[in-house]
Order: C-alpha cells, then sequence, then structure tokens
C-alpha cells in the first residue's frame, strides 16, 4: 500500500524473537519472490534446473522459467531499492528483549539484503518499547509471544507485558497475534475481532485479530464504569 500510495504503512513486531515476521513483511513490500533470496536463483540462476520441472505433468518450458525468473529478479532489484531507500514510506519496527535472539535478527535481515533503514530493531522489554513511528490506521502490529511450545518460562509475564504494549502504543491500530494456547489470550483481556486457525508442523494455532481502541482519558468517574466493562466485554 505504501508504495503505490505513498501515505506511508507500518508493521511492528514487539516481541520479534529472531526477526522472522520483520523479515517477512520487508521481502513482502520489496516484492521479493518466494524462493528468490537463494544465492542460487538470484545470481546465476539460470542454470538451475527446479523441481518444479521435473514433475511429470509440468508443462512449462525452459524458456518460460528463465523469463519469469528474469522478471522476479527484475522486481527485486525496484524493491529492495524503494525499500531500502532513506525516503521509502514504509516501515518496519522490531523488538527483542532477550539479547542473542535480537542478534539473530540482524543477521537475518541482513542477509537477506536489509540495511538498518529497512528494518529497525530495538532491545527492550515489550512493556517499555515505544516504536519510533505509528500511523494510525496504517499500522499493523504482527507478533508471537511465548505460549509454551520453546519458552515456558514467564509466559504470563510476557503477555501482562504485550497487553500494557498494546493498550499505551497502538491505540487505533490493528493487531495480529500468533498463538496456541488460548488461555493466554485472556490475559489480554480484549475483544477478539477475528480468528484464523492454522497448522504449522504437530501444532494447532491461532492467529488472532484485536482492533486497539485508543486510550481513553482517565477520570474518577469514568474509572469504575470502565472496570466493570472490562469484565464484561474484553474477557475472552
Amino acid at each position: 500500500a505504501a508504495k503505490k500510495d505513498g501515505l506511508g504503512a507500518v508493521l511492528v513486531d514487539p516481541m520479534a524473537g529472531s526477526g522472522t515476521f520483520c523479515i517477512e513483511a520487508a521481502l513482502m513490500a520489496a516484492d521479493v519472490a518466494p524462493g528468490l533470496i537463494r544465492q542460487r536463483y538470484a545470481e546465476g540462476g539460470k542454470d538451475y534446473i527446479p523441481p518444479a520441472m521435473r514433475w511429470k505433468d509440468y508443462t512449462t518450458t525452459p524458456d518460460t522459467w528463465n523469463a519469469l525468473l528474469t522478471e522476479a529478479i527484475q522486481r527485486r532489484k525496484e524493491g529492495m531499492k524503494w525499500l531500502t531507500d532513506p525516503e521509502s514510506t514504509c516501515v518496519i519496527q522490531g523488538n527483542e528483549q532477550y539479547r542473542p535472539a535480537l542478534e539473530l535478527a540482524k543477521s537475518g535481515s541482513a542477509g537477506a539484503g536489509f540495511n538498518e533503514q529497512s528494518i529497525t530493531y530495538q532491545n527492550q522489554d515489550c512493556l517499555n518499547y515505544h516504536p519510533s513511528t505509528m500511523i494510525p490506521g496504517r499500522t499493523i502490529v504482527a507478533t508471537n509471544p511465548p505460549w509454551g511450545l520453546r519458552l515456558d518460562t514467564d509466559i504470563e509475564e510476557s503477555w501482562g507485558s504485550l497487553k500494557q504494549f498494546l493498550r499505551k502504543e497502538v491505540g487505533g491500530c490493528e493487531a495480529w497475534v500468533l498463538c496456541g494456547n488460548k488461555d493466554l489470550t485472556r490475559i489480554l483481556r480484549m475483544k477478539q475481532t477475528k480468528r484464523i486457525p492454522i497448522r504449522t508442523g504437530e501444532e494447532d494455532l491461532r492467529w488472532v485479530q484485536y482492533h486497539v481502541f485508543p486510550p481513553k482519558v482517565a477520570s474518577p468517574e469514568t474509572d469504575v464504569a470502565e472496570n466493570k466493562e472490562e469484565e464484561e466485554v474484553f474477557v475472552q
């Protein structure tokens, strides 16, 4: 959207881990075809015969494949030039508290060809993370908080930090949270607007969408009513 209308678009991952969502978002924004990032496709790849061309019912000729590959390489060059330009209106921001994971994210971003202008990272507790750029209505939060598969310590504390981050930092924006434990999403105390089930490996997961409302101005007269509303509306 940012490339087409020039109005700007922001993606934020407050718990970026090794940077998967940020890197994938950058690849999409730069119009990089799946698999093209591999060296054997991007440079000198025309001599490589992809597995699909070995299928018995595959009818595309090598010339057609090479033409598609040439087009994809050109689109990647144009997209990368746009995304890495200091004047680009696409902003991708990640945050990770765990330093080793953060270093993996930075290394992975560089390996995919993105500079610090394309993807910016911070090293904060999610509770203290303040994205540098937010555009209401043009910002999406996408994150995968710990839910017990790889990390099994301080899980509820992490979700509590995410709750505070969403309410304080991204009011008026759209958030997507990936989770494999529905009990943990209750910690957010927010109304779900959509759920998309997916299965990866042997795990059943859900992408859960939230429309985050702007924070209300607190007053003694509304505190009691808001607390009651929170109990009735936001408990999932």
